[in-house]
């Protein structure tokens, strides 16, 4: 009986050996197999990566052309409007001279004007005389109005005619 164990125990313990001989492969299958899926996401992220960093500095360089591209633009309106203001200077400049010399003269004939009439001089007459005014005709809104402003009548721009017309003969009868 002895060697029957013995043999028991033998093939059991080939058996555990071949089921742990199996068990590695398998394990070492898996490993290999996880360590191959690692590597390819690795590779594709490196890609991913590569792809971005290409797209931006694609984008940067659109950037700086279209920085360099605005800015000759600017450069040659500022040039222009320099341009443009030293004329406006100038003529401003001429302009500030002309109204200077104008001014003078203007002065200077009104001196000599005011020299030659003299200190009591009047005001030339009108070459039209004023309308007669009909007698006992009503007078307008306006006429009655000129009339209060004159009378210092207050809130005289918002009375009708008719209390135009009695507070002006108030105030000519008082």
């Amino acid at each position: 009986m002895s060697q029957k164990k013995q043999a028991d125990k033998k093939q059991t313990d080939k058996k555990r050996a071949s089921t742990k001989q199996a068990g590695t492969k398998q394990a070492e299958k898996q490993a290999k197999k996880l360590a191959a899926e690692q590597r390819a996401v690795e590779q594709k992220l490196r890609r991913g990566a590569e792809k971005a960093v290409a797209r931006a500095e694609a984008a940067v360089e659109a950037a700086r052309d279209a920085v360099r591209t605005s800015s000759k633009q600017l450069r040659k309106q500022v040039s222009a409007l320099a341009k443009r203001t030293e004329k406006l200077a100038v003529k401003h400049e001429q302009s500030v001279r002309e109204m200077t010399q104008q001014q003078a003269r203007a002065d200077a004939a009104l001196a000599t004007h005011a020299a030659a009439t003299g200190p009591d001089a009047r005001p030339a007459p009108q070459l039209t005389p004023p309308l007669p005014k009909p007698a006992g005709a009503v007078p307008t809104l306006i006429e009655l109005r000129e009339l209060a402003k004159e009378q210092r009548i207050v809130g005289y721009s918002r009375m009708n005619k008719a209390t135009l017309l009695e507070r002006v003969d108030l105030a000519n009868r008082a």
